[in-house]
């Protein structure tokens, strides 16, 4: 028998408090959902977050509207060994792709740019905008078998 390796997927916005946290928790939702959360480490960071910090409210509530918890997140900072060890790296904007290859240069083909706009500090409606685009590219990215 022939143990598969993990894939690592990195999801990486700004602050580490609204689209990766919410990103992370929707497609873990969409591996589980697919039967494939086994194969798959995922884990999101941020190019300025401050260690510690919670998801944003609105970010908490656009999910806990789905079904799904983020209370628990506690927001990271991007780290060279989390672009390395990453298989598949999404970001929000291009901005952000530009900060990890300028890092790490060979991590370039391994990226995909998801253009999320950031709701950070906007209303309700903008996380739940951006947290069903976000669920809408995760089932076009795995789709059902």
């Amino acid at each position: 028998m022939v143990l598969k390796r993990m894939k690592n997927i990195l999801i990486v916005c700004t602050g580490n408090t609204c689209r990766s946290p919410m990103a992370e928790v929707l497609l873990k939702d969409r591996l589980e959902q697919l039967g494939k959360a086994e194969e798959y480490h995922v884990i999101s960071r941020g190019v300025a977050a401050f260690f510690g910090q919670p998801a944003s409210d609105n970010a908490i509530i656009a999910l806990n509207e789905i079904g799904l918890d983020l209370t628990q997140h506690k927001a990271q900072r991007l780290e060279i060994d989390d672009i390395k060890n990453a298989d598949l790296i999404y970001v929000m904007s291009n901005g952000h792709k530009e900060v990890i290859v300028s890092e790490v240069p060979e991590s370039a083909s391994k990226i995909k740019v998801l253009d999320i706009i950031d709701p950070y500090g906007l209303e309700l409606e903008d996380y739940q905008i951006c947290r069903d685009a976000l669920i809408n590219i995760f089932k076009k990215e795995f789709p059902d078998a």
